[in-house]
């Protein structure tokens, strides 16, 4: 993957889907990401990321396929961070956490696994759980918008709300386009006093969630190239800071 060999293409395009089998979307992402920065198609990739944000499998029928995997194969650690992931997503947080484990006692090491681990002590609101993870994972492991969004998620958490909203502004300085940090910077602006602040920020969040949608009809009408519209979809994927 590190050499742009003629089998470059076909290996990311492998690891996507491995990424994706196993829920680790956000990994997903990033790499649709390196891929759109030097594509020759750029719609097609942008097809892909919209694909990883929209797609609805549904997780029972997906938990049905890992549970059975980590039956018939039980030392494929790998099904069983899926699963863990799965659960995760579906607010089953004890379950997730038990499957964790599990996964840390095969591969303690493991970057994936301390990720998934950091994205369930997030969603489980355990502090102490995501300082553990974060420091067993490499700094440069992170984009600029997931670290701010990090110490976002560390300072609502550490109940800091001047922490919290400087770091809710540093958020939207890097990716203007993160709707949860504009209605949640609104709301602690409507707290602060700071009304007029708080009414351009949710103008700001319809703005972008109308643009969200009109890229979604584009894409569901299956005309994007037909109907010329590479330069439009290019300036809504920017708008959405993807």
């Amino acid at each position: 993957l590190r050499e742009n060999g003629p089998q470059t293409a076909e290996a990311r395009e492998l690891l996507g889907r491995v990424l994706r089998f196993e829920d680790r979307r956000d990994e997903a992402r990033e790499l649709l990401r390196q891929d759109l920065r030097r594509a020759t198609d750029p719609v097609r990739v942008l097809r892909s990321l919209w694909m990883l944000d929209v797609e609805a499998a549904s997780i029972d029928r997906l938990q049905s396929m890992f549970e059975k995997a980590v039956k018939d194969a039980p030392d494929d650690d790998r099904a069983r961070l899926g699963l863990a992931n799965l659960h995760r997503r579906a607010a089953r947080l004890d379950r997730a956490e038990t499957l964790l484990r599990e996964c840390l006692i095969a591969r303690p090491n493991d970057a994936p696994v301390h990720r998934s681990r950091l994205a369930w002590a997030i969603e489980a609101g355990r502090l102490d759980a995501i300082r553990d993870a974060l420091a067993r994972l490499p700094a440069n492991g992170f984009t600029e918008s997931e670290i701010n969004e990090l110490r976002v998620r560390i300072a609502r958490l550490a109940d800091d709300r001047g922490a919290e909203r400087k770091e809710l502004e540093r958020v939207i300085a890097t990716a203007p386009a993160t709707p949860r940090a504009l209605e949640r910077l609104a709301e602690l602006s409507v707290l602060d006093g700071a009304t007029d602040r708080a009414v351009a920020l949710r103008r700001r969040k319809a703005e972008i969630d109308a643009a969200r949608e009109r890229y979604q009809r584009l894409f569901e009408s299956g005309d994007v190239q037909r109907l010329g519209q590479a330069r439009v979809m290019a300036e809504l994927a920017e708008t959405l800071g993807r």
